[in-house]
């Protein structure tokens, strides 16, 4: 049986990344606070989290994968590095064309030519954003143990990764990790991935009251932070709005939502968004990066700047899912055949090897 499309995730990313669009738009802080971003453009990161935790359980549920090593299968890992880094590589090569053009890449790079270059791929080159890129490779390779950690102890698994992830937070100050390492790694954001994680395959329904307790408890706790700016020393005060007591704001709301029994069928627009969320999500990283300043120039209002902003953002991001999916598709087919090929040829010379050992 094919694997079905959940038009609900699809409308959701496709909210969320509009959400992202808008977040890099230039909003000073107070007009941030002013019209509300905590409670909504800055939980566009955590939703994708819980998406991305809720979508891979189900993928291994599909696959019927039950343990380890079927997790960590070379075809499904590599199928899944391909849909990250293509996309990601097409888009970083036009960045590094342009910085060349530009004579910034030298500054960039510190005179290293090279090693720059890989540095700056690997922390997810340039633009607003960045850091989502090498995230989302990280959360590929340590989702497994996430997924049976929570198939295993259900609810109880969540409740030990957000404790574990106040205890990071801790120790992440302890030792003096800086803004810039902090904001590379997935650590941050497991427990949203593992809440998601949980939506998707957990045995134990969350009540109404249990989702309104923990609701309350994230309003409040943002509240404080963002609006009267309290919270534990330990915590990132430039990552606070995406930290995993943030999450207890949003969790319950996302649960909700995949809950409910409405059609979503007739928002094709925000389907198809979602559908193109990662490339729209490239695309605007390039254009905040490189052509911001020459379209904004011929803009006054700030609203009719906007507006624009996104239209040009969401309509590239779409335009270069369409023509980078095509080259996906044949490259992951590359793949498969390769890694068959080699598999067939490694069985071979195992089983040479067997038979003249008997």
């Amino acid at each position: 049986m094919p694997y079905k499309r959940n038009e609900k995730i699809d409308v959701l990313k496709g909210i969320c990344i509009l959400f992202v669009v808008i977040t890099h738009f230039e909003w000073s802080g107070e007009s941030r606070l002013h019209f509300l971003f905590p409670f909504w453009i800055d939980q566009a990161v955590p939703i994708f989290m819980i998406i991305s935790g809720y979508l891979l359980a189900k993928t291994f549920e599909y696959r019927k994968i039950s343990c380890l090593s079927e997790a960590y299968n070379r075809k499904y890992i590599v199928e899944k590095m391909v849909r990250f880094l293509l996309p990601f590589a097409i888009i970083f090569s036009i960045e590094i064309v342009i910085e060349l053009k530009r004579k910034m890449l030298y500054r960039l790079c510190d005179g290293r030519i090279i090693n720059g270059i890989l540095s700056l791929f690997i922390v997810g080159g340039v633009g607003p954003g960045a850091y989502y890129v090498p995230v989302m490779i990280q959360l590929v390779l340590v989702y497994p143990f996430v997924y049976f950690l929570v198939k295993k102890f259900d609810y109880l698994a969540v409740i030990r990764i957000f404790i574990l992830s106040l205890i990071w937070e801790y120790l992440k100050v302890a030792y003096g990790m800086s803004d810039y390492e902090y904001r590379l790694l997935i650590v941050r954001y497991l427990f949203a991935v593992s809440v998601g994680c949980y939506f998707a395959i957990g045995k134990t329904i969350l009540t109404k009251a249990a989702a309104a307790t923990v609701f309350g408890a994230g309003l409040v706790w943002l509240i404080i932070d963002q609006y009267y700016h309290h919270m534990p020393f330990f915590l990132n005060k430039n990552w606070s709005g995406t930290s995993c007591l943030d999450v207890m704001y949003i969790a319950p709301v996302i649960f909700c939502y995949l809950g409910n029994k409405v059609n979503f069928a007739k928002l094709p627009v925000l389907q198809k968004m979602g559908k193109a969320s990662y490339h729209i999500f490239l695309f605007q990283k390039l254009f905040y990066s490189f052509l911001y300043s020459y379209v904004g120039r011929f803009l006054d209002n700030k609203f009719e700047k906007l507006i624009i902003f996104i239209i040009i953002c969401v309509s590239g991001g779409v335009i270069f899912y369409r023509i980078e999916s095509k080259i996906s598709k044949y490259a992951i087919e590359y793949i498969r055949k390769k890694i068959s090929k080699f598999d067939g040829k490694i069985s071979m010379l195992f089983g040479r090897l067997v038979k003249s050992r008997v």
